[in-house]
């Protein structure tokens, strides 16, 4: 998963390899879906965050069962 962008000295630099924000959204709940099913995390500790192709941050809610996002 390429989750951040490439940056240059002016921001955010477009890239034809670059994840669209739905594709970086699926990784980001997968990623937290696996760390809870691998037991790195329990119930609904722990946050995961990415940086979107724009810019902005995907973030996983607080409190919400990853299993249940979705």
């Amino acid at each position: 998963m390429t989750a951040t962008a490439c940056r240059n000295s002016s921001g955010p630099i477009s890239s034809a390899a670059a994840e669209t924000n739905a594709e970086v959204k699926e990784a980001l709940l997968w990623a937290a879906q696996e760390m809870l099913r691998s037991g790195l995390v329990e119930g609904t500790a722990g946050n995961v965050a990415a940086r979107m192709s724009d810019g902005n941050v995907a973030l996983t809610p607080s409190s919400l069962d990853y299993l249940e996002m979705g």
